[in-house]
């Protein structure tokens, strides 16, 4: 993100920016060697039942989620002139908007696909695909997360800068008036 920040904060950043886009990468090749030994593959087949059976809240948070980013995606595209997110390099706000609309998206076939369980439920593949997209819903949120965290705290301190300059020029303002009003009053007393 082309934020304004200390070389430490650089540095942080940096950090968190690999760590939100390489992470979930990561677990999700160790996902896969998981499934593969079979040792473990019936634990991830009974949490996929899980997810996309009745008895999960994992439905009622893909829900949620959708309400979610698209409160966050409004708040994008309404903000103003002086908000960080008209500063942000637009390779940042790309990637903001993808993972906001593969968020929508994502949550949206998960509902989909777990109305429809009862269609597929016979088919062995179906608790690993539950287990995948879910995974890929949570990763996606935690990452989006992260870099609006950082946006709506840089937009925090901007405003409080802005309201304090407001405040500061409106103080001159009012000084300047009441010098002007004062010389008024004594130049009308005068005549």
């Amino acid at each position: 993100m082309a934020f304004r920040i200390s070389k430490r904060g650089q540095k942080d950043y940096r950090v968190l920016d690999s760590l939100i886009k390489y992470i979930p990468i990561g677990v999700f090749v160790m996902l896969i060697l998981t499934f593969l030994f079979s040792k473990y593959r019936s634990s991830f087949i009974e949490v996929g039942k899980y997810l996309i059976s009745g008895d999960s809240p994992a439905v009622t948070i893909s829900t949620v989620l959708i309400g979610i980013y698209l409160t966050l995606y409004t708040l994008v595209l309404t903000s103003d002139v002086d908000s960080i997110f008209s500063r942000l390099k637009s390779q940042t706000v790309d990637f903001i908007e993808a993972k906001t609309f593969n968020g929508i998206i994502a949550n949206m076939l998960f509902i989909l696909f777990s109305l429809l369980y009862p269609v597929f439920k016979d088919f062995y593949e179906t608790p690993i695909v539950a287990d995948i997209c879910y995974f890929y819903i949570i990763s996606n949120f935690i990452g989006l997360t992260a870099y609006y965290v950082l946006s709506l705290k840089k937009e925090k301190e901007q405003r409080i800068k802005i309201l304090q300059d407001k405040k500061t020029k409106q103080m001159q303002s009012d000084a300047v008036l009441y010098e002007i009003k004062k010389a008024l009053k004594k130049y009308l007393n005068e005549n």
